[in-house]
């Protein structure tokens, strides 16, 4: 497969709906070379979700090493969050 096409398939992946893509994933609307890439792309889209969670887990507790207001926000965070 030549780069410029999977390059091109991985704009188009950008330029779509995550929920789509992974709705088609799911229901094998992917054959072939497209089916290998599109699960590393969300695959990527997974890694990124999970360090941006990662990011705000290590920011709020640093906050909560402030006080109480830290602590206390922490949890309404948490709360909000689920």
């Amino acid at each position: 497969m030549q780069s410029d096409a999977i390059k091109e398939f991985y704009c188009e992946l950008d330029a779509t709906d995550e929920a789509f893509v992974r709705k088609k994933f799911q229901h094998g609307g992917y054959g072939g070379w497209k089916a290998k890439h599109v699960k590393q792309w969300l695959d990527g889209k997974d890694a990124q979700r999970s360090e941006k969670q990662a990011a705000s887990i290590a920011l709020w507790t640093k906050l909560g090493a402030i006080g109480t207001l830290g602590a206390m926000l922490i949890g309404a965070v948490a709360l909000w969050h689920h």
